[in-house]
């Protein structure tokens, strides 16, 4: 949306929804430190996959239990 500079401080918020299962997006605002102005917004989203096979897997237990910890409607 606008242009960054070499010296700014910038601001990223990121933000997703619930607990992942196979998928987990995350939307992302980057600011300068004064936050008046959107300089970047975007959507990421990532996949638990098995290396060996190649495939889409379930979000493991341990990272699940993190987000249950740390999400107030879990």
């Amino acid at each position: 949306h606008r242009p960054a500079n070499y010296d700014d401080l910038l601001i990223i918020e990121t933000s997703f929804e619930g607990i992942p299962e196979f998928r987990f997006p995350i939307d992302y605002q980057i600011r300068r430190d004064d936050q008046e102005n959107l300089l970047v917004s975007g959507r990421v989203t990532l996949c638990f996959v098995d290396r060996e096979r190649n495939r889409p897997v379930r979000c493991p237990d341990v990272l699940k239990s993190v987000f249950e910890n740390v999400l107030p409607d879990s």
